[in-house]
C-alpha cells in the first residue's frame, strides 16, 4: 500500500473506503489498535507522543463509515502525521 496515495484517495472521497484497507493504512502510520471493549465492533487506535484517539467500526458491507474516515483524514491534517 502506497500510503501517500491512499491518503490522498481517502482525502478526496471519504466514501467506499474499505475498513480493512483503513486499517491496514492506520497499522502502516504508527497507531496501535485495541477494541473498545468485549463483543463491540468499534475499534480504537492511538499513537505514541499524540494527543487524541480515533474510534472507527465496520459497516454492513465491509466499509468504514465515511464519517469516521474524515475523522482520520482531519486527525491526520490536524497532528500533521503525513
Amino acid at each position: 500500500m502506497n500510503i501517500k496515495k491512499f491518503y490522498k484517495k481517502i482525502e478526496g472521497n471519504p466514501y467506499n473506503v474499505r475498513f480493512k484497507e483503513l486499517r491496514t493504512f492506520l497499522d502502516k502510520i504508527g497507531f496501535k489498535a485495541r477494541r473498545s471493549g468485549k463483543g463491540s465492533s468499534h475499534i480504537i487506535y492511538k499513537m505514541d507522543g499524540v494527543k487524541g484517539i480515533l474510534n472507527i467500526q465496520e459497516d454492513k458491507n465491509r466499509e468504514a463509515k465515511y464519517y469516521q474516515v474524515q475523522q482520520v483524514v482531519n486527525f491526520i491534517k490536524k497532528n500533521n502525521l503525513i
